[in-house]
């Protein structure tokens, strides 16, 4: 009996804690991506270090590498345009299956239009041309140039970032480089520079860059392009949010005007399992420049001639509509984004309820007993509750 109470009692605080810590989220739904990342389930963690996925195709020949976590139903378009999606994984190897090879290219009808900085300039609209470039993982950097693979709150990224903010500047578009660290670098990295991206969006860009690098061997991304050693860029899309598919057509059209004006610089699209705060907006990238076994040198040059295709594929874009949703991204809604915080309070709720319901059944044996036993919870457990602390 006194255990029965006992784990009844626990019940009830343990849904006070958790209706308690679901209305803070409310409170600050602009942190939170859904109900699922409140509840701590997470797939923006890494492979353990040292570690890395290797994925095949159906004759085990390797298609490409990453740090990041792949599960089934991920996809892939290799540099072939060859499409691939994940059937199994085990261990640290993907198996895919063929999906065919898409046409991926630059229309030549594209050429004529303006670049963004261009359009920026005569429709007197600078919002047009305005870029964020943050860094969820602050720490990540090139062992070969910066002596170790991290650096905390200072990794050699940082200076990828600058150079590619830098040259994006230099093409006439206005660019917003965030350093501020989110370290540690965990699982919940994605949720703490969630508050950077927010603060990016309040100005208004055109697309924000979350700039990375990669875990895997250096081969992976060595290029060389025009004479010049860099590193190729991966870029990756969540498929856990609304804006999956505007976010993965817009990675193919920088694919395609990387393939025009730099071949050899693009090494992939991944979509991945995960959010990666792209739910933010439509053209919430997720790049990674190179990977930790790289030069940062290499690293450097690969993000200068990324930056190159930026202007003219925000013209392309911006040339589609006179809409607005085409030209920039606005901050959150807030009171839109509190949806899912409040859905989880609903849901938590419900569990809460209905294991209780249980739990009175199974150990009463019956719903009359269970009933009985909650009135004689609700009537004399409380009121001896208060008793006792009167007497003190």
């Amino acid at each position: 009996m006194v255990r029965n109470k006992s784990a009844l009692v626990f019940l009830i605080i343990f849904g006070l804690i958790v209706l308690g810590s679901a209305t803070y989220a409310n409170h600050h739904s602009v942190l939170t991506s859904g109900w699922w990342n409140f509840l701590g389930v997470s797939y923006e963690s890494e492979a353990p270090e040292g570690k890395y996925y290797q994925i095949v195709d159906q004759s085990n020949n390797t298609i490409t590498m990453t740090a990041l976590p792949v599960h089934v139903d991920d996809e892939f378009w290799a540099a072939d345009n060859k499409h691939y999606r994940v059937t199994k994984v085990k261990d640290f190897t993907a198996y895919c299956e063929y999906l065919g090879t898409e046409n991926i290219a630059w229309l030549d009808e594209w050429d004529d239009l303006p670049a963004a900085a261009d359009i920026s300039v005569q429709g007197g609209n600078k919002q047009n041309n305005v870029v964020g470039v943050y860094h969820t993982h602050t720490d990540e950097s090139y062992t070969p140039t910066d002596g170790a693979a991290s650096h905390q709150g200072r990794g050699g990224i940082l200076k990828v970032g600058t150079v590619f903010a830098e040259k994006m500047k230099s093409l006439g578009l206005e660019v917003y480089h965030d350093k501020t660290p989110h370290d540690p670098h965990d699982a919940g990295a994605y949720q703490r520079s969630r508050r950077t991206a927010v603060n990016l969006l309040k100005k208004q860009p055109a697309i924000v860059f979350d700039v990375h690098r990669d875990a895997v061997p250096a081969e992976v991304y060595e290029s060389e392009v025009k004479g010049q050693k860099v590193t190729k860029i991966k870029m990756v899309v969540g498929r856990q949010n609304q804006n999956k598919q505007a976010n993965l057509e817009f990675a193919k059209t920088m694919k395609a005007a990387m393939d025009k004006t730099h071949p050899g610089l693009f090494e992939g699209i991944f979509l991945a399992r995960g959010n990666y705060n792209q739910d933010l907006g439509p053209r919430m990238m997720l790049v990674e420049v190179g990977s930790d076994k790289n030069s940062r040198e290499d690293a450097q040059r690969g993000a200068a001639l990324f930056a190159d295709t930026v202007p003219k594929v925000l013209g392309v874009y911006q040339s589609r509509a006179n809409n607005p949703q085409y030209n920039q991204m606005a901050a959150p809604d807030i009171t839109r984004s509190k949806s899912g915080s409040g859905q989880a309070i609903w849901w938590l709720l419900g569990i809460l309820v209905v294991g209780g319901g249980l739990f009175l059944l199974i150990s009463t044996g019956s719903v009359s007993g269970g009933m009985k036993k909650l009135k004689e919870f609700a009537g004399s457990e409380w009121k001896n509750a208060f008793s006792k602390r009167k007497e003190k």
